[in-house]
């Protein structure tokens, strides 16, 4: 590698299957390491590909140095390949070393956390091209976690990669035979305990595989940029149930479907809204939209001026899962909005923490001062309810009430 003196991959596959294939180590305990800078490219963006490459070059070495007498390779810009023998405890030691010294340098601009990835071989016939994948999967697995430094490939893993793939591989199809479903909860307005809308909620029931939770793909998608997907199959759902209720002279409520903060890179939200209402001849108000609090943090300003389009044009929006994350109160006061969806954490807070009780009458107080409804979720017991009547909220929603059907 001309940058960092190490050798390229062709020279670790020769290396590795060399070494795979030598008699004393047939024994021994190998195992594959990939290193990775999180955010490298945004790194060169910041301080300049001078710095960047010498970022790389004090990485390599301290690889080297660390992992002395194995096979260190540059496999491409900032993904770097170890293959090591030794004890799991052993491997997993000096990983944890490399990070340490990478933190430890006086030039604060080169301070930066790094992530690993391992995989311990379980057969020394195994494919070293399959081994560097397996090492590469378990790092790219942690890059969007700041509280894991390394991952271990395992079976675990193994079985949440499979898991990822077919989501991706079959979400089109889950579309198209309707195995995705529109779950829907009641929403409460808490003065009469009258139910004064739906929330829309998903779900994937697989032939193959049985039902999946949202907590089994909507991360994933989210991950391969194809939740607009589902909210765009749910918002059409949503508009044709509502007209089979009409048409039956059911009774209806507004009800609130999520789109995610990547929607809006994809989508134009506004015309996806308006062309399945128009389609099912639903009004504007029997449709509400939730984005979440998270959303919000975006600082190209295409979020606030896409919820600004979609409100202006006579939807209302809603903050889901506020209090969730890192909280804003400026969120309140910088962004026009009609519903404060308060989250669960709050009530379970409230049952074992007296100052809970205490902020949420602030929040709840301070929406409604500010023009913005007052919702709670997560209601679960009697005593909820009470509290939320005495606090003046709005509306409420949570399983005491009816869970999602």
């Amino acid at each position: 590698d001309a940058l960092t003196g190490l050798g390229n991959m062709a020279f670790f596959y020769q290396s590795a299957q060399k070494l795979l294939s030598s008699y004393e180590l047939r024994r021994r305990n190998i195992a594959f390491i990939h290193f990775d800078i999180p955010n490298f490219k945004l790194y060169n963006e910041r301080h300049g590909f001078k710095l960047g490459d010498e970022l790389l070059c004090d990485l390599a070495k301290n690889i080297q140095e660390v992992f002395e007498g194995t096979i260190v390779s540059r496999f491409s810009d900032d993904h770097f390949v170890v293959c090591a023998d030794g004890d799991r405890d052993e491997i997993i030691k000096k990983v944890e070393t490399v990070y340490k010294k990478m933190l430890r340098t006086k030039d604060v601009n080169k301070k930066i956390k790094i992530k690993a990835g391992i995989y311990y071989l379980e057969d020394n016939n195994a494919e070293v091209g399959l081994a560097c994948d397996h090492a590469r999967l378990a790092c790219d697995s942690i890059k969007n976690r700041y509280d894991v430094n390394y991952c271990v490939y395992d079976e675990m893993l193994r079985h949440n990669l499979r898991k990822m793939q077919y989501v991706s591989d079959h979400i089109d199809e889950a579309i198209e035979n309707e195995y995705i479903k529109v779950f829907y909860q009641p929403v409460i307005r808490v003065k009469t305990g009258e139910i004064c809308g739906y929330e829309a909620l998903v779900r994937w029931v697989d032939p193959k595989v049985g039902m999946l939770s949202p907590a089994d793909f909507i991360e994933t998608l989210e991950q391969f940029h194809l939740i607009y997907l589902v909210d765009k199959y749910v918002v059409e759902k949503v508009c044709r149930d509502y007209k089979e209720l009409i048409e039956k002279g059911e009774a209806v409520v507004p009800v609130s479907v999520n789109i995610s903060r990547l929607d809006f890179e994809i989508c134009d939200i506004y015309e996806m809204l308006e062309q399945a209402r128009k389609k099912y001849d639903m009004p504007r108000n029997m449709l509400d939209v939730e984005i979440t609090e998270s959303a919000f943090n975006d600082n190209s300003g295409l979020i606030r001026q896409e919820c600004k389009k979609v409100r202006d044009g006579g939807y209302q929006i809603w903050i889901d899962d506020f209090g969730s994350g890192y909280s804003s109160l400026n969120t309140i006061a910088d962004y026009e909005f009609d519903v404060l969806k308060l989250d669960m954490v709050f009530l379970k807070s409230y049952d074992t923490n007296p100052k809970s009780a205490e902020l949420m009458r602030f929040i709840i107080g301070g929406a409604r001062v500010l023009g913005v409804m007052p919702l709670c979720e997560g209601v679960e017991t009697k005593e909820h309810f009470d509290f939320l009547k005495r606090a003046n909220c709005e509306k409420a929603q949570g399983y005491f009430f009816g869970k999602p059907m």
